[in-house]
């Protein structure tokens, strides 16, 4: 692999990153400004990653603003789009959903990683690595790094909203991304986008309930206990927290519980949740995918 990267804190905090990239063999060239990024982009190279906020370089001075948040954005439009169009970008920032203008984050060779305490020093060779091999899926899986790709501005939305819901639609992959609460809210938003009275419980509160639902029909009134897991896909759900909701359900007395999950389930948990039958509901990534689709009908 061989990597430019443009940062001028390159050779101080940054440091801890730069390990897994000489370990694995890699060749990076460190710039600290454009007019040091320039002279290496004569060569081609397997990825760019750069921040934002770095010094401009003497080149670019005529630029108007008052401090290095253009430099990145410079750097990209005058040189790595026009020279180096097909070598993907990896911005390595704090707020690229607001420092990046929308028509450079919609470039399909741009990317990004979250700089936030506590980002283990692997993070950005395995980012670099599987956006090179195209990985898609195990990149937006991958845990821990805040990656975004496209049109994606904020997976972390304040409000679970239309958008949300389409994006995830054609990409379900990317529920992986939210955060278990957002989790919790986009089901909640689903849920109630079905005709049903919905009550998110409070992020404190625990004990197998995070959403109330209720139906009313002619019939009468049926109220149901939601319980939700954001797991990874080769985590599966076991029977420990199936039998946990069904005792919420005798407990609370109501008509039935949903256990929903991103992963699947153990068979000792669906062979468990089949001697309850209708009292207990196990819905999976396939059924999420499968909701998702009926909301943008």
């Amino acid at each position: 692999m061989k990597v430019l990267w443009v940062d001028d804190s390159i050779r101080t905090y940054l440091r801890h990153f730069l390990g897994p990239f000489y370990i694995n063999r890699c060749i990076v060239n460190l710039a600290q400004n454009n007019d040091e990024a320039e002279e290496y982009l004569r060569e081609e190279y397997d990825i760019i990653i750069t921040d934002i906020r770095h010094p401009i370089g003497s080149k670019y001075e005529h630029y108007e603003f008052t401090d290095a948040i253009k430099a990145g954005i410079i750097l990209f439009n005058e040189i790595i789009k026009t020279k180096h169009p097909n070598t993907p970008c990896l911005f390595f920032t704090v707020r690229a959903e607001k420092e990046i203008p929308s028509e450079i984050m919609h470039n399909q060779n741009v990317y990004y990683l979250q700089k936030f305490v506590g980002l283990s020093n692997t993070s950005l060779f395995d980012t670099a690595s599987l956006i090179i091999k195209k990985d898609k899926e195990k990149l937006y899986e991958y845990p821990e790094l805040d990656v975004i790709k496209n049109n994606i501005i904020n997976l972390d939305f304040k409000d679970i909203n239309n958008e949300l819901v389409e994006y995830l639609s054609k990409n379900p992959q990317l529920m992986y991304k939210l955060s278990s609460r957002k989790f919790e809210e986009l089901i909640a938003s689903l849920l109630k986008n079905q005709g049903y009275i919905v009550e998110l419980t409070k992020r404190t509160r625990d004990g197998g309930k995070d959403i109330y639902i209720t139906d009313k029909s002619g019939i009468g009134t049926f109220c149901y206990i939601v319980e939700c897991k954001k797991y990874r896909p080769d985590r599966p759900v076991g029977v420990e927290i199936v039998r946990s909701l069904y005792g919420v359900v005798e407990a609370e007395r109501v008509n039935a519980g949903i256990l929903i999950t991103t992963s699947n389930y153990t068979k000792p948990a669906t062979d468990f949740q089949m001697t309850i039958g209708h009292r207990l509901k196990l819905k999976d990534f396939n059924d999420i995918k499968k909701i998702l689709q009926l909301n943008l009908k």
